[in-house]
């Protein structure tokens, strides 16, 4: 895997795999080559459908962003779907494009860093706007 990109987004994949096989949290993973969703994380209401995407530079990873969470809600059929991402801002209009597209499809999605993935999965998240 010589794209930095790719290589940034799967050590997020492995960052996440790694916390979630130290706290003994149950999931699926992808298999390698598969278009699949990177991973679905059983949790006591319903299972997590999580994708993570990484870009720390400017690019184009983030785009993709509707077009993913589209074809995994048409795959999978969840209700919502958490997005793990890198620190890189994501462009306005990616973000109105996936507004657009989670309320005419019916379904949420979340944009957490890893931190705060990794907050939501052990309670503690704890969301301002104001960012206190």
């Amino acid at each position: 895997m010589r794209n930095p990109i790719n290589k940034s987004g799967t050590s997020l994949e492995k960052r996440l795999e790694v916390y979630l096989i130290e706290n003994k949290i149950q999931y699926k993973k992808h298999k390698s080559g598969k278009h699949e969703i990177d991973f679905i994380i059983q949790q006591p209401d319903a299972p997590w459908y999580v994708e993570c995407t990484n870009q720390n530079s400017s690019g184009s990873v983030y785009e993709k962003l509707p077009q993913k969470q589209r074809k995994y809600h048409r795959l999978y059929g969840f209700k919502k779907v958490y997005n793990v991402i890198g620190k890189y801002k994501i462009p306005n209009e990616v973000i109105i494009t996936m507004d657009e597209d989670a309320k005419t499809h019916g379904y949420e999605y979340t944009l957490d860093t890893f931190d705060e993935f990794v907050s939501r999965l052990d309670g503690s998240y704890n969301y301002s706007p104001l960012g206190i």
